[in-house]
């Protein structure tokens, strides 16, 4: 894989995957047979060209051919690894996306910085903090994570 090439992969060693033979096996397969990379590669090249405008997951898969989940899922991964930002105003009910390096440019209120998170993801990083106050052994902390946790 050429530097340029970076791989960006915010769930792990894949670019995600549901809990299903075929999903993981695609996912595994697409890392190591560079798939992955290459979509993610085209899709930074389509975002760098639209500049300031950006570009929604609509209009980078007519350009692309590629169907929803796999722009998506590409998407997703650049947005969790900080390589592109979300704009908040939406083009054809869609959320365009932008390359990181352009981020100057808009103001704290015009973007989605990180991407949204799903109640499982919340969660799941409460259930690690949790983890992590438990190695330290203080009882209090620990109380009080389990407190978040309940309310969330």
């Amino acid at each position: 894989m050429s530097e340029q090439e970076t791989l960006w992969l915010a769930y792990g060693e894949t670019a995600g995957y549901v809990q299903r033979p075929a999903s993981k096996e695609r996912a595994v397969r697409e890392v190591k047979d560079d798939t992955l990379s290459k979509r993610q590669l085209l899709i930074s090249e389509y975002l760098d060209s639209a500049w300031l405008q950006g570009m929604t997951w609509k209009e980078l898969s007519d350009k692309t051919s590629l169907h929803h989940g796999k722009v998506s899922g590409a998407l997703s991964n650049l947005h969790g690894k900080g390589v592109v930002f979300m704009l908040r105003k939406q083009r054809n009910k869609c959320h365009p996306y932008i390359l990181a390096r352009y981020r100057s440019q808009f103001a704290d209120d015009e973007v989605f910085d990180e991407p949204a998170r799903t109640r499982n993801g919340t969660r799941n990083a409460l259930l690690a903090e949790l983890l992590e106050v438990c190695r330290t052994g203080d009882a209090d902390a620990i109380a009080a994570q389990v407190r978040k946790i309940d309310q969330a």
